[in-house]
């Protein structure tokens, strides 16, 4: 198999584990009424800012129990500058973006951790799928690809 391949296969495998991970049990534990969803949290967390100030005030926000809003908002973050990323990787015009998203997305991985201590509940498999699959796909270039993955190649003939 040539490097090309095996980038172009440790990247579908990446986008296929993330993808799984999004659809099957996400957290569990005695916070939680019923297995969520990779889907379900991602939806939640990305909106939740937006939900509680409508709701209260964005005073509150910050004085209630500000460690625990802040990482959900950046946790809420994580899927949205991910698929950026992978976009980033598709079109390969953009090697900077890539590897500052990269950054970004590893920094706020962390911030879950938080929201699963301050919720009282614990990752599940979703969870570990979800973070391999990322880290397979931001990291296939490096697993064995001199270039990106599925660069779109553009005739620029007329």
């Amino acid at each position: 198999m040539t490097k090309s391949a095996t980038g172009r296969t440790v990247f579908s495998t990446g986008l296929f584990l993330y993808a799984a991970g999004l659809v099957v049990a996400f957290v569990g534990g005695p916070g939680v009424y019923w297995p969520s969803t990779g889907a379900d949290c991602a939806f939640d967390w990305f909106f939740f800012p937006w939900v509680y100030v409508h709701l209260h005030d964005m005073s509150s926000f910050w004085t209630d129990a500000p460690i625990e809003h802040a990482s959900i908002a950046i946790s809420g973050w994580v899927n949205p500058l991910f698929l950026l990323a992978v976009f980033s990787i598709v079109v390969g015009k953009t090697q900077q973006l890539t590897k500052v998203l990269r950054i970004v997305i590893l920094i706020f991985l962390p911030f879950s951790w938080v929201v699963f201590v301050t919720r009282h509940i614990y990752p599940r498999e979703g969870y570990f799928l979800w973070s391999i699959g990322m880290l397979l796909t931001l990291f296939s270039v490096e697993l064995g690809l001199q270039g990106s993955p599925l660069v779109f190649r553009v005739s620029h003939r007329l």
